[in-house]
């Protein structure tokens, strides 16, 4: 597994956070606290990928199974904006999780 920050990602009115878990050799996991604040997001690469990869970004709500698609990053648009598709339309979690692929 790789050392060192790969992914970062920005919350409006909270730090940045570079906090992303390491899962599998190519799968990193954000726990973001409080989802029902967050309207948008962006996530950023910190550091390169090879030229022909990317990492697709995904959402899951609590118990954590069903993964839904929010789009990629790669190294020609190593960031992106998100709105976040859950706010208003679900219940109050504590924790969403984000997931780089």
């Amino acid at each position: 597994m790789q050392s060192g920050h790969i992914f970062a990602c920005v919350i409006s009115g909270r730090p940045l956070t570079t906090a992303f878990k390491q899962k599998s050799n190519n799968r990193f996991v954000l726990d973001v606290p409080r989802p029902s604040t967050v309207s948008e997001f962006s996530i950023s690469m910190l550091k390169p990928l090879p030229k022909s990869c990317g990492a697709t970004i995904y959402f899951c709500l609590p118990p954590y199974k069903d993964w839904q698609y929010l789009g990629a990053i790669t190294v020609d648009h190593p960031s992106q904006i998100y709105n976040a598709p859950w706010r208003g339309t679900i219940p109050v979690f504590e924790i969403i999780q984000l997931r780089n692929s």
